[in-house]
């Protein structure tokens, strides 16, 4: 954008996008108003109501530089490419991965999934980028989705199983976990003392607890947006999208052999750490518990993605519970580190204690149905393999 625009005399807009029109490509239209009411710059994404977005934003300037709030809703698609004017008439979609498949040939559901994931992705970066609620969870849902399904089946995604692209998926969805599991804290804290009679919250609990939390989640969002503009980040998403343009195809019958053989292997997997937890000694077991939480969670995916609804429902049930039970341990180390630092200030640390036998019942409540959840889970994955 080098070119100034501004020395036109007559209202004229000249729309922007790279060389490849990526922006286009998804959807969205970017574009720099001369003169007139609407003068400035217009950015035009798809309806995404979910993501808390809204579909048209606008800044007024007086010169021919995009705004960096503008620019970085769509980092995610631009990236370090440069911005050039292009005709509207030039501006089409590409057709998706899906469409452009010959007449006939239809893609798996394994590389089906991955594409859907990667523009949810994309759309829940924009998201996070505004702090709009819930984008950090569902960025990561997105990441850990992408993530399962290409470490389930690497060769047929064309990676070896220690390929790099997992590692820096697991990377992002790291970096993004701070401020995700300081929003848990916020709000379970916040919800925990909202239940509570006020004769039984003493002293400023509700600061150390919930205002400590959301200050630790406001650092790790900007943690997460600094990496998110990242030289490292922008070579992750140009990974995804030759992994998203270069799939398999045909569902045949080798192919549901496999996917059958991939809900199985990953079955077997959880097997295992349920059987590892329960010779477990009792200090290591709620790491052991969440090993299993993590296993079922991408059996979930997996199946989900391979057709198997009931797997896919009866994993969920199994992560959810266990996703109950590690948050318990996670609030639980925060009390207890939380009630020592009011003790040493002085402060009443009563209500700290109250929480924390609270949130023991809910482990030991999660515990309990633990077994039943399981076994769920064994006969609808017999059932499907």
């Amino acid at each position: 954008m080098s070119r100034s625009v501004r020395s036109a005399t007559q209202s004229r807009t000249v729309y922007y996008d790279t060389a490849n029109h990526d922006l286009a490509a998804h959807g969205v239209s970017l574009s720099c108003h001369i003169g007139g009411e609407n003068a400035g710059w217009h950015l035009t994404l798809p309806s995404e109501p979910d993501a808390g977005l809204a579909s048209h934003m606008s800044v007024s300037t007086d010169d021919d530089n995009l705004p960096d709030t503008l620019r970085d809703v769509v980092l995610a698609i631009v990236r370090d490419r440069p911005l050039v004017s292009v005709t509207p008439t030039r501006m089409t979609p590409r057709a998706s991965t899906v469409d452009s498949k010959p007449r006939g040939e239809k893609l798996d559901r394994a590389h089906r999934t991955v594409g859907e994931q990667f523009e949810k992705l994309l759309r829940w970066d924009r998201a996070v980028r505004v702090d709009a609620p819930d984008a950090v969870h569902q960025m990561r849902v997105a990441i850990r989705t992408i993530r399962s399904l290409l470490q389930a089946s690497p060769a047929a995604f064309g990676l070896s199983g220690d390929a790099w692209l997992l590692e820096e998926l697991r990377e992002l969805a790291t970096v993004l976990g701070t401020a995700r599991d300081a929003e848990v804290l916020a709000a379970r804290h916040q919800r925990a003392l909202d239940a509570l009679p006020a004769k039984l919250v003493r002293g400023p609990v509700r600061t150390r607890l919930v205002d400590g939390a959301g200050g630790r989640y406001r650092s790790g969002l900007q943690a997460s947006i600094s990496m998110m503009r990242s030289a490292r980040y922008f070579r992750l998403l140009d990974a995804l999208d030759a992994v998203t343009t270069t799939g398999s195809s045909g569902v045949t019958a080798h192919g549901k052999r496999a996917a059958a053989k991939t809900i199985a292997d990953g079955y077997k997997r959880l097997a295992k750490r349920v059987k590892a937890a329960a010779a477990a000694e009792p200090a290591d077991r709620d790491a052991m518990l969440h090993r299993i939480r993590k296993s079922a969670k991408r059996l979930r995916y997996v199946a989900a993605a391979n057709g198997a609804a009931c797997v896919a429902e009866t994993a969920k049930a199994v992560q959810t519970l266990l996703g109950d039970h590690q948050d318990s341990v996670v609030s639980r180390a925060d009390l207890a580190e939380l009630a020592d630092a009011a003790n040493a200030a002085g402060e009443d640390a009563f209500t700290y204690g109250l929480l924390y036998q609270q949130e023991t019942d809910v482990a030991h409540d999660c515990e309990q149905a633990l077994p039943a959840a399981l076994r769920s889970l064994k006969k609808a994955v017999h059932k499907a393999v």
